[in-house]
C-alpha cells in the first residue's frame, strides 16, 4: 500500500544522508516551512512542525514509515506560526525549544482568542494584494500568490488551532542521543526570532536551520535584529558543516551562510541609503541589488525595506 506521506500534498522528503531526511514544503500548500526527520537510532527526532495539523499528520506519518517508529522528540526552532502550529499532532512526543520559543507560544495563544483574528488577517491579505498591484516583476507577483495562498491556509489552521507548548525548554545547548547518532539542538541567541534554535549533526556535517539561514531566498528580518542574527551565523560559519536544511527553500550547501550574512549587511545598507535620499521605501524596494534580484520571495525585500526605515525613524 501506498504510504500517505509519499503522495503528500504538503511536502516531499528529500534523504541527505542516511537516516536523515528533509521534508520540503511544497509552496502554497499550508505546511509553508521545511521540516527534518531524524533516526538517531532507536529514538526519532522531528525538527520544526508545519504551519498546519494536516502536513504534521504527514510529517508523523512519513517519521513512522521511514524510521520505524514514532517520534520521542520534536524540536520547535522558534515561535513563529509556520514552524509550530503542527506541534499538536506529535502530543505523545517531548516538544523541545528554548525559553523564548514557548513564552513566544504562550503569547500567541493569547491572540489566538482574540475576536480580531479575523479582521487583522483580512488587512494583511489586502496589504498582501495591493503590494501585488505595485509590481511589475512576474516573480514577484507569483511570489505573492504563493503569500497569499499560504496566508488563507494559515488561517483557517489558526481558528481551530491547539498550541502545544514546549514541555523541554533549554537556553544554550542540549544533546540527544541515540544507539546511531547524537545531535546538539544549539541556540546562540535571538536574530531572526527572539530565540533561534537549530539542530547540529556533527558526525553527519549537517544543520537544521530553521529560518537563520536563507536557501537564496529573501531572509524577513521583521522581527529580529540584524546585527545578533549575523553574530550568530559568523559563529555557526566555524562548525563543520557541509549540508544545511533551510526554514524555507531548498537544501544547500556551506556558502549559504555567507550569503545570508552578505543579504543581511546589504539589506540594511540599503535601508539607510533609503533614509539619506528620502526615498518612499515601496518605490526604493523595487529595485533589488543585483546579487539578490533573483532569489526567492522578492517581494519579503520590499517588508525589509519598510521595516528597517520605520524603525529608524521610531514608528
Amino acid at each position: 500500500m501506498e504510504d500517505k506521506w509519499s503522495r503528500s500534498p504538503y511536502f516531499r522528503i528529500e534523504e541527505v544522508r542516511a537516516g536523515v531526511f528533509a521534508a520540503i514544503a511544497t509552496p502554497g500548500m499550508g505546511a509553508w516551512s521545511n521540516s527534518g526527520i531524524v533516526d538517531l537510532g532507536g529514538v526519532t527526532l522531528v525538527v520544526d512542525s508545519c504551519a498546519s495539523p494536516g502536513a504534521a499528520s504527514d510529517l508523523l506519518s512519513a517519521a513512522v514509515t521511514l524510521t520505524g517508529r514514532s517520534p520521542s522528540y520534536v524540536v520547535l526552532t522558534h515561535g513563529h506560526w509556520d514552524h509550530i502550529l503542527g506541534a499538536e499532532v506529535f502530543a505523545r512526543a517531548h516538544i523541545i525549544a528554548t525559553e523564548s520559543t514557548r513564552a513566544t507560544m504562550l503569547d500567541s495563544e493569547v491572540s489566538l482568542r482574540r475576536e480580531d483574528l479575523d479582521s487583522g488577517f483580512a488587512q494583511h491579505l489586502r496589504e498582501l494584494r495591493e503590494q501585488q498591484e505595485r509590481q511589475t516583476d512576474q516573480r514577484i507577483v507569483q511570489a505573492l500568490d504563493i503569500e497569499i495562498l499560504e496566508n488563507q491556509e494559515l488561517l483557517k489552521n489558526l481558528k481551530a488551532a491547539r498550541l502545544h507548548h514546549p514541555e523541554v525548554t533549554f537556553a544554550e545547548r542540549l544533546l540527544l542521543h541515540g544507539s546511531q547518532r547524537s545531535v546538539e539542538v544549539l541556540c546562540y541567541g535571538g536574530g531572526h526570532s527572539g530565540g533561534d534554535a537549530f539542530v547540529y549533526l556533527p558526525s553527519d556535517s549537517v544543520a537544521f536551520m530553521g529560518d537563520l539561514v536563507a536557501s537564496r531566498r529573501h531572509a524577513w528580518v521583521g522581527s529580529g535584529s540584524i546585527s545578533a542574527w549575523y553574530s550568530i551565523l559568523e559563529r555557526f560559519s566555524r562548525l563543520d558543516t557541509d549540508t544545511i536544511v533551510p526554514g524555507h527553500g531548498n537544501v544547500t550547501r556551506g556558502q549559504a551562510v555567507a550569503e545570508t550574512m552578505q543579504y543581511l549587511l546589504k539589506v540594511q545598507e540599503a535601508a539607510s541609503v533609503c533614509m539619506q535620499r528620502g526615498d518612499n521605501p515601496m518605490e526604493f524596494a523595487k529595485s533589488i541589488p543585483a546579487p539578490f534580484k533573483g532569489w526567492g520571495s522578492g517581494h519579503v525585500y520590499e517588508w525589509n525595506i519598510s521595516h528597517l526605515t520605520s524603525v529608524a525613524h521610531g514608528a
